[in-house]
């Protein structure tokens, strides 16, 4: 039970705004007319809903040359890598895992050159 409410799984910040609208939504209600606090509620959720969306879901981007993968290579592989590590580009993103480990961030390698890498 303390795994399912820990901080790694819950989203605190988030859960804390989400309840401030929901109390700002009751007490418009219970003070004055309840077509004000559905105004309230909608107005506050759609702000809430652009700005969440409209925040990048890339953490960190790294370089094939800055990173290398754990898996031993030869001599010919590894030169390869430190030639062209630059033209691979490992995003690290945000958001859960769907993976059986949990623990490890999710990540996506796409093969494009990076801003300003001559092709």
């Amino acid at each position: 039970m303390r795994k399912a409410i820990s901080r790694d799984t819950v989203d605190w910040h988030s859960t804390a705004l989400d309840l401030t609208v929901i109390l700002a939504v009751a007490v418009a209600a219970i003070a004055g007319d309840i077509a004000i606090a559905v105004l309230i509620g909608v107005g506050v959720a759609v702000v809430l809903f652009v700005l969440r969306m409209s925040r990048s879901i890339v953490r960190r981007e790294r370089y094939g040359d800055e990173v290398r993968s754990r898996r031993a290579r030869d001599l010919a592989e590894s030169a390869l890598l430190d030639a062209h590590g630059r033209r691979i580009v490992l995003l690290e993103l945000e958001g859960r895992s769907s993976s059986a480990q949990p623990s490890r961030s999710p990540s996506a390698s796409m093969p494009r050159s990076p801003p300003g890498y001559g092709t």
